[in-house]
């Protein structure tokens, strides 16, 4: 069940695990329909497991992604965010899309850095948070959407002012 929680700018540092830890993040900024940000982050060894579950034969030993890992991560960030973001659009009657995500392997602090400066200048966010840990494996890890309260709140007044009903 996703956690939904309004933060603001000081407090994302808190969204995010181990700041001295190396953990792969997948981000994309959202383009069109509504302001914001999807984040991925997935412990380096989960996003190994699930590379090595699309391809098999590229498992090998080593702590680090390599190119080929990657490619596979963004498909996985492709797959997460579309799904996530045709809801919301589909909720919200409106167009949303989202750039290709760039995938990186950093200190999770490096990737708080990230978010600090991607999200200068507003003051508050919706935050939806989901934990997953697939079990029986080793994949886990959090996918974190932040929106603007003001790209919210114009969807939400769009929602209601068409009649539709808000569920």
């Amino acid at each position: 069940m996703p956690d939904l929680s309004f933060s603001n700018i000081t407090m994302i540092k808190k969204l995010l695990p181990d700041p001295y830890g190396i953990v792969v993040g997948i981000l994309s900024e959202i383009k069109e329909g509504m302001e914001g940000k999807t984040f991925t982050i997935i412990p380096t060894k989960s996003a190994l497991n699930i590379t090595w579950t699309f391809a098999p034969e590229h498992k090998r030993k080593g702590g680090e992604l390599d190119d080929t890992d990657k490619r596979l991560m963004q498909k996985v960030g492709i797959a997460i965010y579309s799904s996530y973001l045709s809801s919301f659009a589909k909720f919200f009657q409106k167009k949303i899309t989202f750039d290709p995500p760039n995938v990186i392997s950093t200190y999770g602090r490096t990737l708080q850095d990230y978010m600090l400066l991607h999200f200068e200048g507003f003051s508050e966010f919706m935050v939806i948070k989901v934990r997953f840990d697939i079990k029986n494996s080793d994949i886990k890890g959090e996918f974190i959407l932040l929106f603007t309260t003001d790209s919210v709140s114009s969807l939400l007044y769009n929602r209601t002012a068409s009649n539709s009903t808000i569920y």
